[in-house]
């Protein structure tokens, strides 16, 4: 209960910033606000309890495992040219998008990975979403209107139904991945196992200070 009055006010805060900023600014401006996860408040406390965590707190939080709360991130546009339309049809859309959308909507040569709002999604697109908790990693699936939640390290693979738009988790155990969820498993191309540090984290982590 506490933890929820802390992520209301929270959530309350950025809304009042947000507002101060939208009252000063012209309405030529372009402003997206988004963030790179959502969080759980223990909605899925039994399946959570699946994956080894090393905290107390099994299905909280924004790392570990992506459930629908963690893996749907909000995205708010404030657009008065409409350069950036979120599509309405098609498959999954995903926040790798929003460059290529806008590339191509202010005619920039630059580009992106990601596909274009403007176009129709494909249906079949499956959008992947990944956490990690102290070195152990799972990966989210969106496929059509299936889930998969996986976790390497754990051995546990979840299977089920996604309701759009509204979100929900019908999820079971499965014995093991199935075929068209498997071939869109992300492959390690730096060569490493779940918990180790490719060589882009290690830059990362040093360029911050880490050693």
């Amino acid at each position: 209960n506490q933890r929820l009055k802390f992520y209301t006010a929270a959530g309350k805060y950025v809304r009042s910033q947000i507002e101060s900023v939208l009252s000063q600014i012209k309405d030529d401006t372009l402003i997206i606000v988004t963030g790179d996860h959502g969080e759980a408040h223990w909605e899925q406390i039994e399946l959570a309890r699946l994956f080894t965590d090393s905290r107390p707190a099994h299905g909280a939080g924004h790392g570990g495992t992506p459930w629908d709360m963690v893996a749907r991130v909000p995205l708010s546009v404030h657009d008065p040219g409409g350069v950036l339309t979120t599509p309405n049809s098609g498959g999954w859309p995903s926040l790798v998008d929003i460059p290529k959308t806008l590339s191509e909507r202010m005619n920039l040569s630059t580009e992106f990975d990601g596909i274009s709002w403007g176009s129709v999604l494909p249906d079949d697109r499956g959008v992947i979403c990944e956490g990690a908790h102290y070195g152990s990693e799972r990966k989210a699936i969106y496929l059509n209107d299936e889930k998969l939640i996986y976790g390497e390290d754990d051995e546990v693979v979840l299977v089920g139904s996604v309701s759009r738009p509204q979100p929900g988790e019908d999820l079971k155990r499965v014995s093991e991945i199935p075929e068209h969820f498997k071939k869109r498993l992300p492959k390690d191309n730096n060569g490493t196992k779940s918990g180790d540090l490719g060589s882009m984290a290690e830059n990362q982590l040093e360029a911050l200070g880490y050693k």
